[in-house]
């Protein structure tokens, strides 16, 4: 069963289980172009058993739409997959599973360093190497986490997203709902805000979660907004 808990801007309440590894960003952007790049070649790593997600809604800032066009808070889950020792078997177990549930990877990179967003689609990130503390939804109304290899992050259409720190080598599963492509926006002016507030106001919400399918927090969460 899963526990509704929603968090407004700073405050935030997490159910955590699994297994903690903390281990952050470099590296070329690898780009997925074959089913064969995220066939997974270990059996033993899993999804771990559904946890609760940390639900932040984040306001709009004058400068970033955030989640004030849908409504749609941003989604932690913490060790969603077991953590391996080996980050590409992990990351090619992060890659399998979200196109099975209908979101298909588009790469493997780090998080930039400064604030961006997208308008056109919601974007899953799955990190399978190091750790990183990000910044969702700019530094004026913003909350900070932490995530760590086998942490998900599902951030909605709007919502502005940046590393703050991190290390290990930190990188990320990144994917998209089927059919949708991303654009990128900086915050840079009443211009490009009014028409990604545009663009976002015409993206769906998902019928599956990125992780549990047919169940899991993104049902829980978005379908009821």
């Amino acid at each position: 069963m899963i526990t509704r808990t929603l968090t407004v801007l700073t405050t935030s309440t997490h159910a955590q289980c699994g297994p903690h590894i903390r281990s952050g960003f470099g590296g070329d952007l690898v780009r997925i172009t074959s089913r064969r790049a995220f066939s997974s070649g270990n059996r033993a790593l899993r999804v771990m058993a559904m946890c609760d997600a940390a639900a932040h809604i984040v306001q709009d800032d004058g400068q970033f739409p955030n989640c004030s066009i849908q409504n749609l808070p941003v989604l932690i889950y913490k060790s969603a997959f077991a953590a391996s020792g080996n980050p590409s078997e992990l990351a090619n177990k992060i890659e399998e599973t979200f196109d099975k549930n209908g979101f298909p990877p588009q790469w493997r990179f780090g998080l930039y360093g400064y604030p961006h967003y997208h308008s056109t689609s919601h974007e899953i990130l799955g990190v399978f190497k190091g750790s990183a503390r990000v910044r969702l939804g700019g530094s004026k109304k913003g909350i900070e986490e932490e995530v760590t290899a086998g942490d998900v992050m599902i951030i909605p259409a709007g919502v502005a997203h940046e590393s703050v720190q991190s290390k290990g080598g930190f990188e990320m599963v990144g994917a998209y709902p089927a059919g949708y492509s991303w654009d990128m926006n900086y915050g840079k002016g009443q211009e490009e805000k009014e028409r990604a507030e545009a663009n976002v106001k015409k993206v769906g919400v998902p019928t599956e979660d990125p992780v549990y399918g047919s169940k899991g927090p993104v049902l829980e969460h978005w379908q009821k907004q």
